[in-house]
Formats: structure tokens, C-alpha cells, sequence
């Protein structure tokens, strides 16, 4: 019996991936991974917007105990710009508060930062807490969320929304 080489592999009938085929594997793996990426962020802005939304009802309720105690709000501002850490000092000095809470981007400055604004039961020319002009508020609470209520991206870059808290 005689044996050809025709049944032995030869490398020009061995055939790998071409460069064509490993550029769209790439693209492929590119444009998937951009998608994960961005449902990633999405869920962080929406995972802090939760713990801000925790925070202020955890403060709104310390602020109701302690006038449950004194028969008033802690005094504030009648005005400020990211005063909840100072102004609200005594909620955690009377054991009310663990801690102040700061806003999860930082809390030092605007738009991300938390504000208390006490006021007299005579104020009379209003506060605008979330697009409604409000009278006679005993305390305001405001806070910026990056997603608005209704959970839609700001896409500008630019927070979606200020909200507060106001008690009459």
C-alpha cells in the first residue's frame, strides 16, 4: 500500500480568524460593554437619590422629635446655602441623629448639599418648595435629586431637580 500526502493537513488549507472577524468581535464586545457601563451609572444616580430621600425622612423625623421635647423647631437661617451640617449639629448633640447627614456627592457645596431653613410661623411671603409658593412654613428642607420624581435623567448634565421638605 502506498501513502499519498494528500490526506495530511497542509497550512494553506488550516484556516484561523481573519482581521475583519476580530474587528467585529472587538466592536461587538465594545458596544456591549457601553451598555453596561451606562445602565452602571444609571443605577448609582438612582442609588444615591434613594439614600437622599432616606436622609431627609430621617431627619424630618429627628426634627419632629425634638419638638415633641422643646415645643419648637431648631433655630436656622431664615436663608442658607448647605447649612443642614451646622444648623442641624444639635439633633446629634441631643441624641436625635446619629450623625448629620451629608449628601452622597459630597454635601459641601451647591447643588449637591443639604439645606435647613427655619422660619418664624409669621412668614408670610412664602417659600417655592417643589414649584408650589408655600406661607407660614415652620421649617424647609431642600434637597437635589439626579434623577427628577418620576425617575427621568436629567440628560444635560445639570441636576434634574430641587426638592424639599416643608412643615406648616
Amino acid at each position: 500500500m502506498i501513502r499519498t500526502h494528500d490526506s495530511v493537513p497542509t497550512p494553506s488549507t488550516e484556516r484561523g480568524f481573519t482581521l475583519v472577524e476580530l474587528l467585529v468581535v472587538v466592536a461587538i464586545i465594545g458596544l456591549l460593554s457601553s451598555v453596561v457601563l451606562a445602565s452602571v451609572n444609571s443605577m448609582r444616580m438612582k442609588s444615591r437619590d434613594a439614600q437622599r430621600i432616606s436622609e431627609i425622612k430621617e431627619v424630618q423625623k429627628a426634627l419632629e422629635f425634638y419638638y415633641d421635647d422643646h415645643g419648637h423647631y431648631p433655630p436656622g437661617p431664615s436663608h442658607a446655602v448647605c447649612s443642614a451640617t451646622a444648623r442641624l449639629q444639635v439633633l446629634v448633640d441631643e441624641g436625635y441623629l446619629v450623625s448629620v447627614p451629608r449628601d452622597p456627592l459630597g454635601g459641601a457645596s451647591e447643588p449637591y448639599c443639604y439645606n435647613y431653613i427655619a422660619q418664624p410661623t409669621s412668614f408670610t411671603s412664602g417659600w417655592f418648595c417643589n414649584g408650589v409658593c408655600r406661607t407660614n412654613a415652620q421649617y424647609v428642607i431642600s434637597f437635589t435629586l439626579e434623577y427628577d420624581i418620576e425617575g427621568i435623567m436629567n440628560l444635560t448634565g445639570t441636576p434634574a431637580a430641587n426638592h424639599c421638605v416643608m412643615v406648616r
